[in-house]
């Protein structure tokens, strides 16, 4: 019992109004944001599905630049499929050798 008091006001803060709330929900939050802060894309993962997908822009959602994804996919129907295909093979090639450095956050591909 006294260790659970202990283990309360160890792990709690006041509030401005004098409340006194755990710190364990605050920090769990807390490290979910951090944690996709911290996520980095991987360049093999985005040249290989603009590759395969890339008429679809998959590669390109996947690191986030959602307008060039759409554009793919626009100028696949356009051209029934052919220039997606042409424009996702080299835009995978171009993932897959580093020509595009960073994902869509700004993040460099790892």
């Amino acid at each position: 019992m006294v260790s659970d008091v202990l283990y309360f006001l160890h792990n709690s803060v006041q509030t401005q109004d004098g409340e006194m709330i755990m710190t364990n929900a605050v920090n769990e939050e807390n490290t979910e944001l951090k944690s996709e802060e911290n996520e980095y894309k991987l360049r093999i993962t985005a040249g290989l599905l603009q590759l395969f997908c890339g008429a679809f822009g998959i590669g390109r959602f996947y690191i986030g630049y959602k307008t060039y994804a759409i554009l793919q996919i626009l100028f696949s129907l356009l051209t029934c499929g052919v220039g997606g295909v042409l424009w996702g093979f080299v835009d995978g090639v171009m993932i897959l050798t580093g020509v595009v450095h960073y994902d869509g956050k700004g993040k460099q591909l790892v």
